[in-house]
């Protein structure tokens, strides 16, 4: 008798551990991924010392990501993703631009690339490219969920704050931004608020907006904090469905798009004056 109670708890483990293997499997379906394996010739050696990670990194990064939005049921990569390292030449006021996402297709299909700039790495050893990689993925994922005939188009602020908060990066542009606010760094000797609507201008808020990063970082925090811990996974869910944000963040907090905004830039500032603790 405890042979066959034996038999059976093991069976129903066997049973269970296959169940979760493949569901997990299925989840790190990454078969859509494929890494370019070209380079610069004048690049080669630091190309043989970033490739390996990158192949790391890459599915790490996405692993990351579909735990923390709650998609973890969600399957692979819906459409391909390229991954090329390169010499990025860039005729922008930005220094350099270390990766960035480029997506093609249309409503139906979607190709995208995830380029790390060979030349930033050479230049900045130092950066964290486990960073760089989760937040270009993050992008990476947010696209590839969201392409298609009915969904609602994706706001900057949630696409840049939303990258942010798969690492810590979000929290220390706000820790930095604090910290040079208190050293009076800042002309105007207050906080800017950025408007999550308004248009990017890069002599107020730094070239791409990236002065509002942090503000961005905050608006994802806050509709976290209002709405639960499921509040990601409804935003994706319902802009795959077509629902506006707008309508998704009143559903969320129980606050219209204005009433959003100034519960905010209140709470921004509470966080800049200390007297909430940085998310």
């Amino acid at each position: 008798m405890n042979f066959l109670k034996a038999s059976f708890i093991k069976t129903v483990g066997i049973l269970i551990a296959l169940i979760w293997a493949t569901s997990f499997s299925s989840a790190r379906d990454l078969t859509n991924i494929t890494y370019d394996t070209d380079y610069d010739l004048f690049y080669q050696d630091q190309f043989h010392i970033l490739y390996p990670k990158v192949r790391e990194l890459v599915p790490l990064a996405y692993e990351t990501v579909l735990k923390q939005w709650g998609l973890k049921d969600t399957g692979g990569l819906n459409y391909p993703l390229t991954v090329q390292i390169k010499k990025i030449e860039s005729h922008t006021l930005q220094r350099w631009e270390a990766a960035y996402v480029q997506a093609q297709g249309d409503g139906q299909s979607l190709r995208q690339s995830l380029v790390l700039d060979i030349g930033s790495y050479m230049q900045n050893p130092q950066e964290d490219i486990t960073l760089i990689i989760t937040h270009e993925m993050a992008h990476v994922i947010l696209r590839d969920n969201l392409t298609g005939p009915d969904v609602a188009p994706i706001p900057s602020w949630f696409n840049e704050g939303l990258a942010q908060s798969v690492t810590h990066e979000g929290s220390q542009r706000v820790k930095s931004d604090v910290a040079r606010l208190r050293q009076q760094e800042y002309s105007t000797g207050h906080l800017l608020f950025c408007d999550l609507d308004g248009p990017v201008d890069e002599f107020a808020h730094g070239a791409y907006n990236g002065g509002c990063y942090p503000v961005f970082y905050l608006a994802v925090k806050r509709l976290e904090q209002l709405g639960g811990p499921q509040t990601l996974r409804r935003v994706i869910l319902g802009l795959r469905n077509g629902t506006p944000m707008r309508d998704l963040v009143r559903s969320i907090t129980r606050l219209d798009w204005p009433s959003f905004q100034r519960d905010l830039e209140t709470y921004t500032n509470r966080i800049f004056d200390g007297s909430v603790p940085v998310p």
